[in-house]
C-alpha cells in the first residue's frame, strides 16, 4: 500500500509532497520526495525504492536554487553513492558552471583517469584535486606508476596470447606435415587422428 503525505508553508503553499510504503519513501514512478521554494519552484528530489535513494536512468537526488538553476546531483543505486560514465556527485555555481564533482563505485571513491575528486573556481580551473582507487587516496604519481605497470602487464598477458596461438599453429601445422608426408597414406587423404 502506497502513502502520500503533504506539507505546506504557513500561508497554504506547497512545501512538499512524500511516497512511501511500509518499508519508506518509495515511489516506482518519479520522484519518491519533492519540496518547494516558497516561489513554487523545485526545492530538491529524492528517487528512492522501498526506503533507498535508487535511479538507473539519471541522479537520484537533485537540489535546485530558487530560480530553477540545478545546484546539486547525486548518482545513487541501491542507497550506494555509484556512476560509472561519469561524475557520482557534482554541484554547481549559480550561473551553471561546476564547482565540485567526485566520482564514487559502490560508495568509494574510485576513479582511474584523473582525480576521484576535485574543486573548480568560478572559471572552471581545478584547484584542488584528489586521487583515490577503491577509496585509497594516494599520490599523481603513484596513479601514474600504477597505470603503467597494469599497462605493462596487459602488454605482457597479450604477448603470451600471442605466443601461444602461434604455437598451437604450429603444433598444428607439424601435424598436418607429418599426416601429409606419411608414407603409409598413399592417397593423400587425411585420417582422422585420435
Amino acid at each position: 500500500m502506497t502513502s502520500i503525505s503533504f506539507r505546506f508553508y504557513s500561508d497554504g503553499t506547497l512545501y512538499g509532497i512524500r511516497f512511501g510504503n511500509i518499508y519508506g519513501t518509495h515511489r516506482l514512478d518519479g520522484p519518491a520526495t519533492q519540496s518547494f521554494h516558497e516561489n513554487g519552484s523545485l526545492n530538491f528530489q529524492y528517487f528512492c525504492i522501498n526506503g533507498k535513494c535508487h535511479r538507473i536512468d539519471g541522479p537520484a537526488h537533485q537540489t535546485f536554487l530558487s530560480n530553477g538553476a540545478i545546484f546539486m546531483q547525486t548518482y545513487i543505486i541501491n542507497g550506494k553513492c555509484h556512476r560509472i560514465d561519469g561524475p557520482s556527485v557534482q554541484q554547481f555555481y549559480p550561473d551553471g558552471q561546476i564547482n565540485y564533482q567526485a566520482y564514487s563505485i559502490n560508495n568509494k571513491y574510485h576513479r582511474l583517469n584523473g582525480p576521484a575528486k576535485q574543486t573548480f573556481d568560478e572559471l572552471g580551473i581545478s584547484y584542488n584535486k584528489e586521487y583515490y582507487i577503491n577509496h585509497i587516496q594516494i599520490s599523481y604519481t603513484h596513479l601514474l606508476s600504477l597505470k603503467l605497470k597494469f599497462l605493462i602487464l596487459i602488454k605482457n598477458f597479450i604477448h603470451t596470447l600471442h605466443v601461444h596461438k602461434k604455437q598451437k599453429a604450429r603444433a598444428e601445422h607439424i601435424v598436418m606435415q607429418e599426416h601429409f608426408f606419411n608414407p603409409d597414406n598413399k592417397n593423400g587423404e587425411f585420417e582422422k587422428i585420435q
